[in-house]
């Protein structure tokens, strides 16, 4: 505990103390993280702990950053909450939208070639139970409708009808469809058009029932530099990143002056794929323009890389360049600080 306490974990909230779970919370943070079913899904619980009081803990965001060790109890006295630490390295989770229970993946598309004035299929073919609830048409699409999206076979417009690519760019805010759950050998498939010739790509965010549950912030945001890297026409590259202490990413960031017309065709932690398909991803959907896109990634460990693999199939050279945004396991940085 005194190592974590040299990390200089934020406070939680004087109200939080008088939560009827926040003795549970406090005796989830005594335990190793191995005992801890909030830290450890796999671990047994605690001897007189329902799973319904774990969900309460776990569904409270201070409450389960409390139980996971990475924020500290409110401090005693009481008083207002206060932002004077903010410059400390100590996050206050309300500027961050949490995530429900269930983590938030990507699933990307196969690539969709049409003509001007043409049409087809677009389809996305997740390999775990996924409900998708962010349909995004990246910018660098030029103008075209989609209709009739289908998941399996239950259509997913209220009405027939068509909407413009426009609607779902990834700085839109209005691409939101709470989608029915696709079972792995269904397809989540639309009707494109297509005023000009063009390749159209597109990408799904959404719920992936992969057995794993959210796991709350562990620390003050930090970011990991992309190293930039040029992608010459028609190659492909794979771009590696070793962090130095456990981290979890929650957001990828691009540039998008760089990266329009570059394609990812996988993304890896360690030997774990971030994407819920085979297919790719346009890099323009993770800009930095782009809206609503927290994710839950496994952790990379130390010893594990993050590695891209990127596509140009454009005519010309592009770069990728960009950062993550994400949480370390406080036990490392504490570890790294005492050395």
């Amino acid at each position: 505990m005194l190592a974590l306490q040299n990390y200089m974990l934020p406070k939680a909230s004087p109200s939080t103390a008088s939560h009827p779970m926040f003795p549970l919370a406090l005796h989830l943070s005594s335990l190793p993280s191995q005992n801890n079913p909030l830290i450890n899904p796999s671990a047994r619980l605690p001897a007189g702990v329902s799973s319904v009081a774990l969900k309460a803990v776990a569904q409270h965001p201070e409450l389960a950053a409390i139980g996971t060790g990475a924020m500290a109890p409110p401090a005693s006295g009481g008083g207002a909450a206060s932002d004077a630490n903010m410059g400390s390295g100590a996050f206050n989770p309300s500027v961050f939208k949490r995530l429900p229970a269930t983590r938030h993946l990507v699933c990307g598309a196969a690539l969709l070639a049409l003509g001007a004035a043409g049409s087809g299929t677009l389809k996305f073919s997740p390999q775990i139970r996924f409900k998708g609830n962010h349909l995004i048409i990246p910018s660098n699409m030029t103008a075209g409708t989609i209709s009739n999206m289908l998941v399996g076979a239950f259509p997913q417009f209220a009405a027939q009808g068509a909407e413009d690519f426009a609607e779902f760019r990834e700085d839109s805010t209005g691409g939101m469809w709470d989608l029915d759950p696709c079972d792995p050998g269904q397809t989540i498939s639309c009707s494109a058009t297509s005023v000009a010739a063009q390749t159209v790509t597109a990408a799904i965010v959404g719920e992936a029932a992969d057995q794993k549950s959210y796991t709350p912030l562990r620390s003050a945001l930090k970011r990991v530099g992309i190293p930039s890297t040029a992608v010459g026409a028609g190659a492909t590259v794979t771009i590696p990143i070793a962090p130095q202490v456990g981290f979890k990413p929650r957001k990828l960031v691009l540039t998008l002056a760089n990266v329009t017309g570059l394609i990812i065709n996988s993304w890896l932690i360690g030997i774990n794929p971030v994407f819920v398909s085979g297919d790719p991803v346009p890099a323009v959907a993770m800009s930095e323009f782009a809206q609503e896109l927290w994710f839950d990634l496994d952790e990379a460990h130390i010893g594990n890389q993050i590695a891209f693999q990127v596509n140009n199939p454009t005519a010309g050279g592009l770069t990728f360049s960009g950062g993550l945004l994400g949480d370390v396991n406080p036990a490392d940085a504490a570890r790294v600080a005492q050395r």
